[in-house]
């Protein structure tokens, strides 16, 4: 990880609005959608992979229709190509009420975690983890989830200090991913929270806490984290990292000899990012008891 990975208590920062750019993300996305009959999945895509895509231009650069639309289109184009070989396997609506008779939530291969999180989550890059995935019963075997969520170890060394003053000796893992196809029902991530949870409770894998990132800067609020008991726990500084134009994780970029050997150059961001809010979700005995005992379940909501 790198030096940014530098956590700060969340409720000591005031709430900021979004970025200014938001205008010129939201209306390049439309008209490159409009203009390339994009589906509803596409849009919502190409909105969020903008909002990574933009923070590196030059104000000139983002003021210039011609240049916004220009980055649309090629963000457009990479979204059809990788998406353009599973478009037999996306999940179909399904008008049944989301429920334990008509749903089930179930690990799924790394195969097809990969598939989503590379060509339909907006990162665009896989994360190992035990992954559950949502879905009819009896879908077909070739039926991607409609719902998924990803956990991952924990592994923000950059995060130590703080994680061992306010969690200690506490078994953490990280909600890595967490991805929606727009079939999916309304209510998808708090159902499939809870049976991810449980399974992993009965796993015995010993996990206390779980953590997960809410980027501000794309236009996620937190809120449906808050209504399902997140606690707001702390905030990282934010900056973008492109290789050849292209946004890249800290994590791929913790592979910079790569870019060395190769002659790219990482690139940083330029317009000035909101931090990543980052939250927590006590899920043991061990972890629900020091959450209360610091306190920090009154945090719960905010």
């Amino acid at each position: 990880m790198t030096a940014l990975d530098q956590w700060v208590p969340a409720w000591r920062r005031p709430t900021v609005p979004w970025l200014p750019a938001r205008h010129n993300v939201l209306d390049a996305a439309a008209a490159t959608s409009k203009a390339l009959a994009a589906t509803d999945e596409e849009r919502l895509l190409l909105r969020l992979r903008l909002a990574l895509a933009y923070a590196r231009l030059q104000p000139e650069e983002l003021n210039d229709c011609t240049e916004r639309t220009k980055v649309a289109r090629i963000l457009m184009e990479e979204i059809r190509r990788t998406q353009a070989p599973f478009s037999t396997r996306l999940p179909a609506a399904i008008e049944a009420p989301l429920s334990d008779r008509t749903f089930e939530v179930a690990l799924e291969s790394e195969d097809t975690a990969k598939i989503c999180h590379t060509a339909f989550h907006y990162i665009g890059t896989h994360r190992a983890g035990r992954h559950y995935g949502l879905a009819p019963h009896g879908r077909q075997a070739t039926s991607l989830p409609s719902y998924l969520l990803t956990f991952s170890p924990f592994d923000i060394e950059g995060a130590r200090s703080f994680v061992d003053d306010w969690l200690p000796n506490l078994s953490l893992s990280v909600l890595s991913r967490a991805f929606g196809f727009r079939v999916s029902p309304s209510n998808s991530f708090s159902f499939s929270l809870a049976r991810s949870l449980s399974q992993l409770r009965s796993e015995g894998l010993g996990v206390d806490v779980v953590l997960t990132y809410v980027n501000p800067n794309v236009g996620f609020t937190g809120a449906t984290h808050r209504a399902s008991g997140w606690v707001p726990l702390a905030e990282e500084p934010a900056k973008y990292f492109y290789v050849n134009s292209a946004y890249v994780t800290s994590r791929e970029l913790a592979s910079r000899h790569q870019w060395a050997e190769s002659g790219r150059t990482p690139q940083l961001s330029i317009v000035p990012l909101l931090p990543l809010r980052i939250y927590a979700l006590p899920i043991s005995k061990r972890g629900v008891a020091h959450f209360q005992t610091r306190g920090l379940n009154e945090l719960q909501g905010r």
